[in-house]
């Protein structure tokens, strides 16, 4: 199954945060930690707003393992 990874070059800018799940649940959540989080179950639902997300990261730190 699919999974959402975040890199350590992410910069908790929190444009991740604007991309939602179909029903306007969150996908990603920049914790205490400083860094995003993919809080969602990924599926064929979330699939288009993860490539968002992925596409409007600015410093490309998601990115979906296939494997």
């Amino acid at each position: 199954m699919p999974k959402v990874k975040i890199s350590e070059e992410c910069i908790g800018c929190r444009a991740c945060e604007t991309f939602k799940a179909t029903d306007d649940t969150n996908l990603f959540e920049v914790k205490d930690d400083g860094f995003s989080h993919f809080t969602g179950k990924y599926c064929d639902e979330v699939k288009d707003s993860v490539q968002d997300a992925i596409d409007g990261c600015p410093v490309s730190a998601i990115s979906v393992d296939e494997a």
